[in-house]
């Protein structure tokens, strides 16, 4: 190892230490952690809220120093805090009742990945017009680059909503049921929306590049009553796809639609 290697090691070990170096250091300890608390609590708005000022703190400061960012881009801080909360409350000892919060962290991350993700030009419904029946059911579509899909055992839609600001109201029945959110940004607007668990089934296919009778096949597996036409108009209506072709194009290339 280098010299300057070892000092930017010794840098970085005090920066992240969990208590107060002694000296000028102290001052950089000091705004990484604040500045890396204030990130996390933009970014986790609901999940601040539920657990508490405090306690949030405590949770930001166990991952900082356990999974420090590799990007200068504070935004991306909190990358893999869905994730710790998630195993943070998974333990055996922790109560059952806050098994839900690394749902709703995740929830929180998807908004974060589709405010800051990539432009991509939409197709329309009509898009599907111009492409012969026989050849739908091996379709396979490119979802927008800001789709995200969430899905949880809790009411994490109801949670987020309840608690993403001050003014909401924050008691959820956490025996409410299953939630599954879909996300996108097709424009300038975040799109975030509960659809059911066959819709979420069929665009989790979707995105994994299935063709359009596998991901109706396992919609379908979900709920036999799943509407195909009914889904892929709104999907297309929320400006959720870029391509479908029986073959598509690969990312950088002309798309081909039709």
């Amino acid at each position: 190892m280098t010299e300057l290697a070892a000092t930017q090691h010794a840098f970085a070990a005090e920066l992240l230490a969990t208590t107060r170096p002694a000296g000028g250091m102290g001052v950089y300890h000091d705004n990484h952690r604040a500045n890396v608390r204030q990130a996390l609590e933009l970014a986790y708005p609901a999940l601040r809220r539920l657990v508490g000022a405090q306690y949030f703190a405590q949770l930001v400061a166990q991952y900082r120093v356990g999974t420090p960012s590799r990007s200068g881009d504070l935004h991306h801080a909190g990358a893999g805090f869905a994730p710790f909360v998630h195993a943070h409350f998974s333990t055996p000892d922790a109560a059952a009742r806050y098994a839900c919060l690394g749902d709703v962290a995740a929830l929180e991350w998807a908004w974060q990945e589709v405010f800051v993700a990539e432009d991509a030009p939409t197709l329309e419904p009509n898009a599907l017009a111009s492409i012969a029946e026989s050849s739908w059911p091996a379709l396979r579509f490119r979802l927008h680059p800001a789709c995200r899909l969430v899905g949880s055992r809790y009411p994490i839609h109801a949670l987020w909503i309840a608690n993403r600001d001050a003014a909401g109201d924050a008691a959820v029945d956490l025996d409410a049921g299953a939630e599954y959110v879909f996300l996108t940004r097709p424009q300038h607007e975040i799109l975030v929306r509960r659809i059911t668990s066959a819709a979420f089934e069929f665009l989790r296919a979707l995105q994994a590049r299935t063709t359009l009778a596998e991901a109706t096949e396992r919609a379908c597996a979900v709920d036999s009553t799943f509407d195909l036409l009914a889904t892929l108009v709104d999907t297309f209506r929320a400006g959720a796809i870029t391509q479908c072709a029986t073959e598509l194009a690969p990312l950088g290339s002309a798309a081909q639609n039709t």
